[in-house]
């Protein structure tokens, strides 16, 4: 009986079409054949017997099955494998910290101008967030702790989440009207699901061509007292998604001291943090967009670009220090093979040393490199 309560209420159409089937089958194959002891009649009692062998026959074929999730199927990650992870990444980021320490411990240049110019372009976030009153922000405040494993399982259930499902944390969407919640992300017959988090879960759907790109936007000022504040309280929820919040940095604006986050813009309107942006990359695959003085410079060659964004996704946490290493080891050992020419190629090497994109030591040995496949 439990089973076919849940799945009334909770299974797919087919599912309710069974039990509701079956039921009717059932009350007409016992109504038929006491109504015909009533009046007599024979052809009503076969009726009656008709529909409760085929009621039989379809609940002995068919059953009720309520799928349990495990609770590590709730978390994407155990705390074992998130140390393992970290533990992976810091043994990468040892190995290439001679590389990568002037990427890691500064913003280059090129990105500082980047940030001035595209300022303007953050206001649609930041506007979201001053609308916010003391009271709304303590109600955000709320939203996390009525979840429980019970009841995330009971949710995972009534919205048919895949088991390969991600976390992300959505900053903004103006379009469906989220601020700053976490979310969990799958993709189901061409189209992405979205199931957001707040007091009350819901589900957003969306096709997925309309994710093909994904802009950069970076240097968004933000109030830090009232980025989150779903977070401050330790629930289940936020251990879950707390590896998912923005990386805040300082910096000046104006001559005055400010907070700002990066943001990765998916399709039209959809605002990640930097720590979401790895998946959404992995599962849907987006053309990674900058839109920056570099470019748009057209004498820039197009393998200084690509470069360049490498960069910045490694700055912020989307790719390792392992990852970046090896995908600019291999544009730059393929360009060494072609028939560049030799000033050419020395003029990129040492563009990407000034951009901070590549160390003194590696433009030596791409040059040495090339030299002996020459030879």
């Amino acid at each position: 009986m439990k089973k076919v309560l849940e799945g009334l209420k909770n299974g797919d159409w087919k599912t309710r079409l069974y039990i509701i089937g079956t039921t009717v089958l059932m009350l007409a194959g016992l109504g038929g054949i006491v109504v015909s002891f009533i009046v007599n009649s024979m052809w009503l009692f076969l009726a009656g017997v008709a529909a409760g062998i085929a009621a039989i026959v379809i609940v002995q074929k068919f059953s009720i099955v309520t799928e349990e999730l495990d609770a590590e199927e709730l978390m994407p990650e155990t705390e074992a494998e998130s140390e393992a992870e970290a533990e992976t990444a810091a043994e990468s980021e040892a190995e290439t910290e001679a590389e990568t320490e002037a990427e890691t411990e500064t913003e280059s240049e090129t990105e500082s101008e980047t940030e001035s110019e595209t300022e303007t372009d953050a206001e649609p976030e930041t506007e979201i967030t001053e609308k916010d009153d003391r009271h709304r922000i303590e109600e955000r405040k709320k939203t996390l702790e009525s979840y429980d494993e019970k009841k995330l399982k009971q949710v995972f259930y009534k919205y048919k989440v895949k088991r390969d499902h991600k976390c992300i944390i959505i900053d903004s969407w103006k379009q469906h009207q989220v601020l700053q919640a976490p979310a969990y992300i799958w993709i189901s017959r061409k189209k992405v699901h979205f199931l957001i988090v707040e007091k009350e879960t819901r589900e957003i759907e969306v096709p997925r061509t309309e994710f093909t790109t994904l802009l950069y936007h970076p240097g968004i000022v933000c109030r830090t007292k009232e980025e989150y504040p779903q977070f401050r309280k330790e629930t289940m929820m936020s251990k879950i998604f707390s590896k998912y919040l923005p990386s805040y940095r300082s910096g000046n604006r104006n001559g005055r001291p400010v907070i700002y986050k990066n943001l990765f813009e998916l399709g039209n309107g959809l605002y990640l943090t930097n720590t979401s942006a790895r998946v959404v990359l992995d599962m849907l695959q987006p053309v990674f967009q900058v839109d920056d003085q570099v470019t748009r410079d057209g004498h820039c060659q197009e393998i200084v670009k690509d470069i360049y964004k490498l960069g910045i996704l490694l700055r912020n946490l989307v790719y390792t220090a392992k990852e970046y290493k090896d995908l600019v080891d291999d544009k730059i050992r393929t360009l060494a093979n072609t028939g560049i020419s030799e000033t050419e190629y020395t003029e990129i090497l040492q563009l990407l040393f000034r951009m901070n994109l590549i160390t003194a030591e590696y433009m030596e040995y791409y040059k040495r490199y090339r030299a002996e496949r020459q030879r």
